[in-house]
C-alpha cells in the first residue's frame, strides 16, 4: 500500500467554541459534545498540491478519509501517523475531480465523481478493499455529482448540476439507491420541479428535510420532505461549499476565508475558532465529537503551495 509523506505543525491555542440552537438534529449521530478541553493544540498537516477535497470521519475506527484528486485515490489519517492510501479509484474520461462521500452500514464508502458532464457517477469502495468500482449504470453521465448525503433512516441523496462552461449551470437533487454497479437517482428537486437551483455542491440531510448549497446563488436551500419536497430559501452565506452536518443539526460550510455556521431556521453566523487560524479557501469539514475536534481541508490558491489539513479544537 502506498504511504504518504505528510508534515505536522503544532501550534498552542486555547479552546473556544460557538453555539445555536438546533431545529431538527439528525438521530443516530454522535452524541453532542459537552464540555471542551482546556488546552489542546491547533495540527496542520500537509495533504500536497492541489488534491484534497472531501472529508469523513469513522467515529468507530477513529479515522479521517479524504479524497485526493491528483492520486485519484482515498486516502486517511489517524492520529500521530502519516496518511496512507487506502484505495485507488477509476479513472475518468472527463477528468478527476472527486465529491462529497459517505459511509454505509456496511463500511464502504461512497464517493460522487464530478465527471466534468462526460462522465459522472458514484465511486464504491467497499470495506477493505484496495481498489473502487465505477457505479455508473442507470445514472445519467452529463450530471457534475459533487455532494452526497445519507440521513439517519439510511436514504441516500446526491446533488448535481448540468451546464457549465459557459453554460448557466441548472441544479437538482436527488434520492440515491444503489444495486452493485448498477443505481437509480429520482430528482425531488431541480429542473423537472422548476425549483430554481444553479451550481448546487452541497448536499446534508435528515429524515424531514434536505439542505443544499448553491455556489452560484450563495445561497442554503431546504427541501421540505414532510410538505410535497417543497423549496425554500433558507439562508445567504457569503460564499457555499461542501455542507457538513453538526451532530446538533447545525451546518457548516466554506468556500472561502472563513467557515459559516446555519441553523436549520435560517440563521447565519461566522465560526470562530480557537487561535484564529486563517483561510485561503475552506473545503471539506468533518467533526470528531468524542475528540472534540474540527477537521478542515484548505485548498490553497498559491501555485506551489500544498493543500492543509487544520485539526482544530472545537465544541458546537
Amino acid at each position: 500500500m502506498h504511504l504518504r509523506s505528510l508534515s505536522f505543525v503544532i501550534l498552542a491555542a486555547a479552546c473556544g467554541s460557538s453555539s445555536s440552537k438546533a431545529v431538527d438534529a439528525p438521530t443516530g449521530d454522535a452524541p453532542r459534545a459537552d464540555a471542551a478541553p482546556d488546552a489542546l493544540s491547533i495540527v496542520q498537516v500537509s495533504l500536497g498540491q492541489g488534491g484534497a477535497n472531501a472529508l469523513l470521519w469513522d467515529a468507530t475506527a477513529s479515522t479521517l478519509y479524504y479524497t485526493d484528486n491528483t492520486a485519484d485515490a482515498l486516502d486517511k489519517y489517524t492520529t500521530g501517523t502519516s496518511g496512507s492510501q487506502v484505495a485507488t479509484l477509476p479513472t475518468s474520461t472527463g477528468g478527476i475531480s472527486l465529491g462529497g462521500m459517505l459511509e454505509q452500514g456496511d463500511g464502504s464508502i461512497l464517493i460522487a465523481n464530478f465527471g466534468f458532464g462526460q462522465a459522472g457517477s458514484i465511486f464504491d469502495v467497499a470495506a477493505s478493499a484496495s481498489t473502487g468500482t465505477n457505479v455508473n449504470g442507470g445514472l445519467d453521465a452529463t450530471r457534475r455529482r459533487i455532494g452526497i448525503a445519507r440521513d439517519s433512516a439510511g436514504a441516500m441523496y446526491t446533488s448535481y448540476f448540468t451546464g457549465g462552461m459557459g453554460v448557466q449551470p441548472v441544479g437538482g437533487v436527488s434520492t440515491l439507491t444503489i444495486n452493485g454497479t448498477n443505481a437509480t437517482e429520482t430528482e425531488i428537486a431541480g429542473a423537472t420541479t422548476s425549483a430554481g437551483f444553479k451550481k448546487v455542491v452541497g448536499v446534508a440531510a435528515t429524515t424531514t428535510a434536505v439542505f443544499v448549497s448553491d455556489q452560484t446563488q450563495s445561497m442554503i436551500f431546504k427541501i421540505d420532505l414532510t410538505a410535497s419536497n417543497a423549496v425554500t430559501a433558507l439562508a445567504t452565506v457569503t460564499t457555499a461549499d461542501l455542507l457538513y452536518m453538526l451532530p446538533d443539526g447545525d451546518m457548516l460550510t466554506g468556500g472561502g476565508a472563513t467557515i459559516e455556521r446555519i441553523t436549520q431556521a435560517g440563521t447565519v453566523s461566522n465560526v470562530t475558532l480557537p487561535g484564529n487560524p486563517t483561510f485561503s479557501d475552506v473545503r471539506g469539514m468533518a467533526y470528531d465529537a468524542t475528540g472534540h475536534r474540527l477537521f478542515v481541508v484548505d485548498h490553497s490558491t498559491t501555485a506551489g503551495v500544498g493543500d492543509t489539513l487544520n485539526i482544530i479544537p472545537f465544541t458546537p
